[in-house]
């Protein structure tokens, strides 16, 4: 089984080349083998909190033309809108890609995505 920093590190490299959404985050769960449907969200949401308490990711919206708008929310603040958004008795595969959230890497994600796909650990 994978371990929860390879998923952070997959979702920060992901981020190096454009915006993640809640999709990718179950996406990478599933590849690695979690697919008990009643899992992704609350293991989803776990990851998300995780990047952006490590300072990987900023969680925020699109706005207009495509521009990235981060939340303007403490951390706790934001994982709990993530969950208020993405109501328990939603599956996965009926969500939109960002309907939940979009994470945008910060400077330091940046750094560690470039180290993780240096390093050769992502697919």
């Amino acid at each position: 089984m994978i371990r929860q920093a390879e998923f952070t590190e997959q979702i920060v490299a992901s981020g190096l080349d454009d915006w993640v959404n809640e999709l990718w985050v179950v996406r990478i769960l599933q590849q690695s083998g979690v697919v008990e449907p009643r899992m992704l969200r609350p293991l989803t949401i776990a990851l998300i909190a995780q990047v952006v308490a490590l300072n990987w990711m900023t969680p925020g919206r699109l706005v207009g033309s495509g521009e990235f708008a981060a939340w303007d929310l403490p951390l706790n603040e934001s994982i709990l809108r993530v969950s208020a958004e993405w109501r328990p008795e939603w599956p996965a595969e009926a969500l939109q890609p960002g309907q939940i959230v979009w994470l945008a890497n910060t400077a330091t994600g940046d750094e560690i995505a470039r180290k993780v796909i240096e390093d050769g650990l992502t697919d």
